[in-house]
């Protein structure tokens, strides 16, 4: 495995653990992967934005960081939690197109592979009911509190 221990700092490739900082499987992100998720995150949706907003409280309200726009593999997720191993993905009108749900099929069957779950969350059901969305990611997280008595 190349670690690049050799190397003065600036010519290190950027490395990231495809498990979370530290972890033993180590992939390389290339620039254009780098560019394209600041590209990404420099432009989201108003949707996009608005379901941001929620994810970044997980951190404080339960310990679970997401990362907004993050690669993983030659793709570009739009959230993802590594230390849950579990994506969301908010999609839109452009992914109900059948060339466009084949590509989600793939990339969905490759971060199956690298042992992510996914959550596939369209535009109109978060524009609808928000906060339930939000709590089928919690229940997906086990971060809901049994309110139960047994």
């Amino acid at each position: 495995m190349f670690s690049g221990a050799n190397l003065p700092l600036e010519g290190r490739p950027k490395l990231r653990s495809s498990f979370g900082w530290g972890k033993t499987i180590v992939s390389m992100i290339s620039k254009q992967q780098i560019e394209s998720a600041r590209d990404l995150r420099a432009n989201m949706t108003g949707d996009e934005k608005a379901l941001w907003l929620e994810l970044k409280k997980f951190r404080r309200l339960h310990g679970v960081h997401f990362r907004r726009q993050a690669p993983i593999g030659p793709y570009v997720v739009d959230f993802v939690t590594h230390s849950k191993r579990y994506v969301v993905e908010l999609d839109g009108e452009f992914h109900a197109k059948s060339d466009q749900r084949l590509k989600d099929q793939r990339r969905d069957a490759f971060l199956h592979g690298k042992g992510y779950r996914v959550r596939h969350i369209t535009t109109g059901a978060f524009i609808e009911n928000s906060s339930g969305c939000i709590e089928t990611i919690m229940q997906d997280l086990n971060l809901m509190e049994n309110t139960h008595d047994h």
